[in-house]
């Protein structure tokens, strides 16, 4: 894209080629600790922190006008990414009935890749524009989706077992309601605290 080149300056094919793959590196570095992150703040944290990352990453990029801030910029991106993905992941699986489990877990799949074919449209949108806002404004869609996400992140509920081992019985319970109300009727599970004490939730259908 000529706006980009005019922007940040002429770059080969290889340069290129390893900016857009920075962000698997960072990404699957990042997911290697999500599940730590995602037990110590909880999935909603976790998923939310990774957000924000992402957040801060496309701002950085719609911004800048250097080629190194880019990378930089972009492995930031990919650390949220990889961060957010993998909780949601479990999140999702975790809190999903076990009759529809596996389509969620599967659908998630099925949105990135829309999401990815998306992005191609959403770039070759404005590439007729004859300012870096060609180049800038799938950053910018990118970045507003993440404050969306993190808007809508507010509404979600903790998990059960994260309450749980928190010692957070009632509010598991009242999430657990929430949750399966029509289908579970009793509470009971099994977990340890963080003193090692053994405490129990299940819900068993009705």
């Amino acid at each position: 894209m000529d706006q980009f080149t005019s922007s940040i300056g002429h770059l080969s094919s290889s340069v290129l080629g390893i900016y857009v793959a920075c962000i698997l590196l960072s990404a699957s570095l990042s997911s290697l600790c999500s599940s730590y992150v995602a037990n110590l703040l909880s999935r909603k944290y976790g998923k939310l922190t990774g957000v924000v990352v992402v957040l801060l990453g496309t701002v950085i990029s719609a911004s800048t006008t250097t080629f190194p801030v880019l990378v930089c910029a972009r492995l930031i991106t990919g650390i949220g990414q990889g961060q957010s993905i993998s909780v949601v992941t479990i999140y999702l699986c975790e809190i999903s009935p076990h009759e529809i489990r596996g389509t969620v877990a599967t659908m998630l799949q099925l949105l990135i890749v829309i999401g990815i074919a998306m992005g191609y449209f959403i770039s070759y949108g404005p590439s007729q524009i004859d300012s870096s806002l060609a180049w800038r404004i799938p950053f910018i869609f990118q970045a507003s989706m993440a404050v969306i996400l993190i808007s809508g992140m507010a509404f979600m509920p903790y998990f059960l077992r994260w309450l749980v081992q928190r010692g957070r019985i009632d509010d598991a319970r009242a999430v657990g309601n929430s949750l399966w109300k029509r289908s579970c009727v009793s509470f009971k599970a099994v977990s340890r605290n963080r003193t090692g004490n053994m405490l129990t939730v299940k819900y068993s259908k009705s």
